[in-house]
């Protein structure tokens, strides 16, 4: 069973590293597979791992099979269907799923996915979870940032079944066609989380405990985020697979004694028969409240699978459990590993059992629980660095007093209220007030131990290869006592915290565009220095691209801090991720527009020069800064090395242009040039293409952004003058190493990590 499933995942994993899935058409093979891993003992791994592949080729061409046609992308689409889910409302609106189950006009030539996740914007109505609608929308393709270090939004978008995006674009005609209908489960959790809303609408945990009950998380302070991911209990903060266990094992328990208290009923059913049945059943429905998200999903099946193992085929080894669990999981959803809940959730069983197989515990509080949480954070070492790329060194600590307390006086009353708010609301209510102030009670040791702030955030380096030596190299540290040489075992972590050994050489520059959507942000390093030219856009409230992508991407590069961080001009699009930017990465000096920060800042102006490792840094523009949201007043930004020059211009336009082609002339002259506010009609004149006469034009452009930059008429300036176009909207983050002999080198992110699941995007001359 063990080394089944073992190769069964190994299959799975090879599939989900593919660039192209294989053509469908050989899953017909599946059958004749599982036919020779029956009768086979030799060939029986290589048979699973191959069915691993089969089954995971299936199931992914399902997923990706009615997606939105290319033709529809972008264009308004009136469909008829049904609220999914609770809609998550946001200081811009309201976000929501939405079944479509018809079209208008009816029987276009083309079919759009089943389920699809929209956005309503301004002063949205009452979107109640089963209610049919009319509505028009407007459509895209699942798309993401592409950038090192940030979040696979479209790799989400597919574990959860979602195959397109967009928002509503209200239109005569559209509104409510029936009240809510379905969905009971749905309309349940929407309806428990507006009692909860009114029980506790003056408590700050508010948004915490609607979140264990109902797994509505959005009412969760961005303070509060902080903190937990600073100590490590982000996974307790929501109904996960932990709470899921720990509701069916306490009712499996409960179940087991009073059936066996009467005495009489055993004679009927054994208890612990008439326990897995109540356990799972309670497991079930605990997940629906959290609307059978993936990490209950994964949960629900490991309980069930490992009940029915136990109670009606006899007892079973813990190990086999295990592996029959995960078997499981992956029978239901191939796909799970590509959430990193998948991998933390067996490797914190694994490494459970690991130790508890060592003997039992030494005397002592620290051996009963303080060990085991330790042991438990140096076995998700591996795993928490290859997802995240960090890990709270606080996290053991933290959780040995998070888990026992959510789970006796947080997670019980909290769920027992919720279940008295409709038969008994006064009751309903007194019970969550003190789960919430069970978990206020809580909340002082997570905010100290967060102040520490003993997280790491270096360099990481993910490959499979370092991932499966560390994991390794966990495993003999984690043998019994008294094995000889499990010191060794260190070593096979040491290639997660060793910096990445890749610098420009002295002389050169390394510039990376990130692709943060319609903004710019730029990193620029030279062999001891890094300069970040811009921060990107901020995307919400709660999420700007400072924080999610420049970074990422930094801490991914294991650059520790930023020498100079430029900041153009004060448009959003390029200031929007400043703040989050210099909180989470130490900034030296800042040029340009004011933040708020400790690093010594001034105004950009011309005449300012630096040399770095053999790169020498102008700016060129403006000779005396302007108001703050003005293009012309963008710094512009001249790197020269000896084999070639960058320009960033940041958002001027034609004017500034024609003052920089009268003033330097020649010396605007470069290799590599960032296109001057993302290729609008308003700049790139053709005197200043001409002067610069770049060999490669960038441009950050967002994808579909509703400028429609770049402007068809400025690629062909471009292209007249034999540049080569490179654009983030279809390459992702692009690289350019120049400085060294060879002509600058080019470099796509999401050329070079593509997945099967990545959007293929529309080419046109000059682009990736």
């Amino acid at each position: 069973m063990r080394t089944g499933t073992i190769a069964f995942l190994f299959g799975i994993l090879l599939v989900l590293r593919l660039p192209e899935l294989p053509d469908p058409r050989w899953c017909l093979l599946l059958p004749a597979v599982l036919v020779l891993a029956a009768v086979c003992r030799w060939a029986r791994p290589l048979a699973l791992v191959m069915a691993g592949v089969l089954w995971a080729v299936l199931r992914a061409d399902v997923s990706l099979s009615g997606g939105l046609p290319a033709a529809v992308e972008g264009t308004d689409v009136a469909v008829i269907g049904t609220v999914d889910g609770v809609p998550e409302r946001e200081e811009r609106g309201v976000r929501f799923e939405f079944l479509v189950q018809a079209i208008e006009p009816p029987s276009p030539p083309w079919s759009l996915p089943a389920r699809v996740r929209l956005q309503w914007y301004e002063t949205p109505p009452d979107l109640e979870p089963g209610a049919r609608w009319r509505m028009t929308a407007r459509l895209r393709r699942p798309r993401g940032l592409s950038n090192p270090g940030s979040f696979d939004y479209e790799a989400w978008l597919l574990v959860h079944g979602l195959r397109a995006t967009g928002y509503v674009r209200p239109a005569p005609g559209d509104g409510r066609i029936d009240g809510p209908q379905g969905l009971p489960v749905t309309r349940l959790r929407a309806f428990l989380g507006e009692r909860i809303d009114v029980a506790l609408a003056d408590h700050a945990q508010r948004g915490v405990i609607k979140g264990l009950v109902v797994g509505l998380t959005g009412d969760v302070q961005d303070r509060q985020w902080e903190v937990f991911r600073k100590t490590g209990t982000t996974h307790l903060m929501a109904i996960s697979g932990s709470h899921v266990v720990l509701v069916a094992a306490a009712v499996f328990v409960a179940a087991r004694w009073l059936w066996s208290l009467a005495g009489y009923p055993v004679l009927w059913a054994a208890a612990p028969r008439v326990a897995a049945v109540a356990s799972l059943l309670a497991a079930a429905g605990y997940a629906a409240l959290a609307g059978f998200s993936v990490p209950t999903q994964r949960a629900l099946v490991m309980v069930g699978v490992v009940l029915v193992a136990r109670v009606w085929r006899g007892r079973l080894g813990a190990s086999h459990g295990l592996a029959l669990g995960a078997l499981g999981v992956l029978l239901v959803d191939p796909l799970s590993p590509l959430s990193p809940g998948f991998w933390l959730s067996f490797a914190a069983v694994a490494v459970l059992l690991l130790v508890s197989s060592a003997g039992p515990p030494r005397p002592g509080a620290w051996s009963r629980w303080g060990r085991v949480h330790a042991l438990v954070a140096l076995g998700l070492l591996p795993v928490t660095l290859a997802a995240f790329g960090q890990n709270p060194w606080l996290g053991p600590i933290a959780n040995a007093v998070a888990v026992p307390w959510l789970g006796v006086l947080v997670v019980p009353p909290a769920l027992l209220g919720a279940m008295a708010l409709v038969p008994w609301p006064a009751a309903g209510e007194l019970l969550l007030r003190l789960s919430a102030l069970a978990m206020e009670g809580l909340w002082p040791i997570l905010e100290r131990l967060a102040r520490l702030d003993w997280v790491y955030d270096g360099p990481v380096d993910a490959s499979p290869a370092v991932v499966l030596a560390a994991a390794a190299g966990v495993v003999v540290l984690l043998l019994p006592r008294g094995v000889p040489g499990r010191w060794v075992g260190a070593f096979g972590l040491l290639p997660l915290f060793l910096p990445s050994p890749l610098r420009p050489p002295p002389g050169e520059v390394w510039l990376t565009l990130l692709d943060v959507g319609q903004g710019l942000a730029a990193v620029v390093e030279t062999a001891g220095h890094v300069l970040v030219y811009d921060s990107g856009p901020r995307y919400g409230p709660r999420l700007d691209a400072g924080e999610a992508v420049v970074a990422p991407f930094l801490q991914r590069r294991g650059i520790a801090r930023i020498d100079t961080l430029i900041l153009s001009h004060g448009d959003g699009d390029h200031v929007g991720g400043a703040d989050s930017l210099i909180q989470a990465v130490p900034v030296r000096r800042v040029l340009g527009v004011g933040v708020d920060g400790e690093a010594p800042s001034s105004a950009c102006r011309r005449g300012e020069e630096w040399l770095w490792d053999a790169v020498a840094f102008r700016v060129l523009h403006p000779a005396v800064p302007g108001g703050e949201g003005e293009n012309a007043s963008s710094c512009v930004l001249r790197v020269e090395t000896a084999n070639g020059v960058l320009l960033i211009p940041g958002d001027i336009e034609a004017r500034t242009e024609a003052e920089l082609v009268g003033r330097e002339g020649s010396a605007l002259r470069a290799e590599v040039l960032v296109v001057p506010h993302h290729g609008s009609r308003g700049a790139s004149s053709p005197a200043f293409v001409t002067a610069v006469g770049p060999r490669d034009a960038l441009f950050s452009t967002g994808y579909q952004n509703r400028f429609r930059f770049p402007s068809n008429e400025v690629l062909a300036r471009y292209r007249a003058r034999g540049a080569r176009l490179h654009d983030t909207a279809r390459a992702g983050a692009i690289t350019v190493r120049l400085g060294g002999p060879e002509p600058p080198e080019v470099s796509y992110y999401r050329v070079e990590r593509r997945r099967f699941w990545h959007t293929p995007l529309a080419e046109s001359p000059g682009h990736p």
